[in-house]
């Protein structure tokens, strides 16, 4: 391979990682065919790792090295994968997210990684991975398969994929059919057996009341004077390629303000695939306020499209 994994990592990694990912390269750059490889087998445990490579985790990670001087070398190697197994399976959800957005690096693609909890495998919230007292859940609220009563959420092997959409592609698009798959494609290596992947697409949208603003992604915003009020609207509209639209109402849950911007989130998902070229957002008698020109978007059936709306107040 030409190039070193460290030409695809953050340069903020610590020293201790980075000399981590160089004991691994060199272990095994010459099984490897391609840098992306590499990535893909940093946290494999179900081949035995050399001793270097074990130990180089240990510090990762804060486990001290264990006295197996009594042990032959077979079982010293088998304990020491077996350490090493446990700390992937501790770590589980926080390395699968880390190993996400380490794909979303390569690729320069923005975005987050939630994990995601549950009460009925239907319906998912993503959940808040910083540890305190007020986030520790408790055991009532929810009635269970069995009759058990408890609010508590289920954990789930189930992630969500959140992709800004921050800047336009030399095709003329956000996103578009080849990356989508070719995303998918790495993601669904990369996914526990049983896991399933929700796909958020975000797109960042500026605006100023009575102007028209283009913002970094080439989305071109105007917004009448008309909008003075965060509640003006009650419905947005969603333009496709084919000139044909879907208009949904909006949640007020989701809009917000400060002295300076309105903001609106809207969300939604297709039953089919679609192109999205436009939005409009309007009230009740169907008065325009904002109007949008998009670059196309292609989504997927079942993922989700979300347009987050920073306008400035007049």
């Amino acid at each position: 391979m030409a190039n070193s994994i460290l030409d695809y990592t953050p340069e903020s990694l610590s020293i201790r990682v980075q000399q981590y990912l160089q004991v691994f390269e060199t272990v095994y750059h010459e099984s490897a065919d391609s840098v992306m490889e590499l990535v893909r087998n940093i946290f494999n445990t179900e081949y035995n790792m050399p001793e270097e490579v074990n130990y180089m985790l240990f510090a990762l990670f804060g486990f001290i090295k264990p006295d197996l001087s009594y042990f032959t070398a077979e079982e010293r190697t088998t304990i020491a994968n077996n350490y090493a197994d446990n700390i992937f399976i501790i770590n589980r959800d926080k390395i699968k997210i880390d190993i996400f957005k380490h794909i979303l690096y390569i690729y320069m693609l923005t975005g987050n990684i939630y994990s995601l909890l549950t009460y009925d495998f239907s319906n998912f919230v993503r959940r808040n991975d910083t540890f305190s007292e007020e986030l520790k859940y408790t055991d009532m609220g929810l009635t269970t398969d069995i009759g058990k009563y408890t609010d508590v959420f289920y954990n789930t092997p189930f992630i969500e994929i959140e992709i800004i959409l921050n800047k336009e592609y030399s095709t003329g698009y956000l996103w578009f059919n080849d990356i989508d798959v070719m995303i998918k494609k790495e993601m669904d290596i990369r996914r526990y057996l049983l896991t399933k992947i929700f796909y958020t697409l975000n797109c960042p949208i500026v605006g100023e009341v009575n102007n028209t603003i283009t913002g970094i992604n080439n989305v071109i915003t105007y917004t009448s004077s008309g909008l003075t009020n965060l509640f003006d609207v009650t419905k947005y509209i969603v333009v496709f390629n084919d000139s044909t639209t879907q208009t949904l109402s909006i949640d007020p849950d989701n809009l917000s303000e400060d002295p300076v911007n309105f903001y609106y989130i809207f969300e939604t998902s297709f039953t089919e695939e679609k192109n999205i070229t436009g939005l409009i957002v309007a009230n009740s008698a169907s008065v325009e306020f904002i109007n949008c020109e998009i670059p196309d978007i292609d989504i997927k059936a079942g993922d989700k499209i979300l347009f987050s709306l920073s306008i400035a107040k007049a």
